[in-house]
């Protein structure tokens, strides 16, 4: 049997390596796919480290590699096309468009996805393990048009895609079992294949391969109480310049005694510097005892990576509605308080794109129905 899991992070990467052990028998081949998006060059090597954690027979890499301090937010023609393109009559001229682009994209990466893998004597393959949304979806079937097609998570937002798109095939995802009881109650009619089995040791032991690794980053944190702070990626929202100094006063509004407490604050893999500086002033300006993990390494590690480490340290972890948040209090309940500031990001999203809007609201039935539990206080 042979595989190919397509991933974009460092996250999908462990997932998918956590997969290979709970599916692969003796003889199989699981091969890793990085997507064709722009990827930090720190984002490479951490997906590589997946290598031992997957038994990969390879990690072929099909990004645009770029260095660790390129912006990699969109460019002002990307956000201006992102809030103009679902207007009247240009939205028929766009989708017009983008369709014949997509023709020719998919043609282009097929032909170039079949070269590269030629190049690791890749000519056959059994199953696809593919992203809900990114466009190598279609290149690799067609390539492989055999193969057996199945969808795993990256981020919660994956749910909401694989409920409203219906894809055809199993779906992995670690809230497989709760998203399948919430689309029966809802009597839907996607009947997919879902796969939720996984539990705390499944991370445990993949992420335990980084102990050694966060020991040399972390260890000066050991034997203090902290707060984890995510800042989250929410710039493709268009969010204002104070949206981020609310968001770190209005998070530790909520914890008593806070001067108690180290900050530790983790970034987005693709937060820009402008974020990242205007956190460091209000933070300086407000006399906070605080470590920004802003190195290149600990920026594009996957957060529960960090979490795993400094598990006993952590005594609260906020969030507005990161995937993390909800990955840790599922598998970690009793080992913190998890703070959700969803609600209180409604206010800002004013000048998101219309796509951002919407799934900002569609994504809440599933908060309620699917990812909340008792461990994680809402707050505004």
């Amino acid at each position: 049997m042979t595989r190919i899991f397509l991933t974009s992070c460092h996250f999908s990467s462990i997932l998918a390596s956590i997969i290979t052990h709970k599916i692969s028998k003796p003889g199989d081949k699981n091969y890793l796919l990085i997507d064709n998006f722009r990827k930090k060059e720190s984002m490479i090597a951490w997906i590589n480290s997946t290598k031992d954690v997957g038994n990969w027979v390879s990690v072929i890499d099909g990004s645009i590699r770029v260095d660790d301090t390129i912006n990699l937010q969109p460019s002002l023609r990307k956000k201006i096309t992102r809030n103009l393109k679902h207007l009247p009559v240009i939205s028929t001229v766009y989708n017009v468009l983008l369709a014949k682009y997509q023709q020719k994209y998919t043609s282009e990466k097929t032909q170039e996805f079949k070269r590269l893998f030629e190049q690791h004597n890749l000519t056959e393959c059994d199953e696809l393990f593919l992203l809900t949304q990114t466009n190598l979806n279609e290149p690799l079937q067609k390539l492989f048009p055999k193969a057996t097609v199945n969808y795993y998570e990256h981020g919660i937002g994956d749910y909401l895609y694989f409920e409203k798109n219906n894809f055809e095939g199993t779906f992995y995802g670690l809230f497989g079992n709760e998203f399948k009881k919430y689309l029966d109650k809802k009597g839907s009619k996607n009947n997919n294949p879902i796969f939720g089995d996984f539990t705390a040791n499944d991370l445990e032991t993949a992420f335990g391969f980084y102990a050694p690794i966060m020991e040399k980053q972390l260890s000066s944190f050991k034997n203090k109480k902290a707060i984890f702070f995510l800042m989250d990626s929410l710039e493709t929202c268009n969010m204002p310049d104070n949206f981020w100094t609310d968001y770190l006063r209005v998070g530790l509004s909520h914890i008593e005694n806070r001067e108690e407490y180290i900050l530790i604050l983790k970034p987005h893999q693709n937060q820009s510097q402008n974020v990242i500086d205007i956190t460091k002033t209000y933070l300086e300006e407000s006399n906070f005892n605080y470590v920004l993990l802003d190195d290149p390494l600990l920026v594009s590690t996957a957060a529960e990576i960090i979490f795993m480490y400094l598990k006993e340290e952590i005594k609260f972890v906020i969030s507005t509605y990161s995937s993390t948040v909800f990955y840790l209090s599922k598998f970690y309940p009793e080992k913190c308080q998890f703070i959700l500031l969803y609600d209180f990001v409604g206010s800002y999203m004013q000048r998101a794109p219309k796509q951002y809007i919407n799934h900002f609201t569609e994504i809440k039935p599933l908060i309620e129905g699917v990812f909340m539990s008792s461990s994680i206080k809402r707050m505004h």
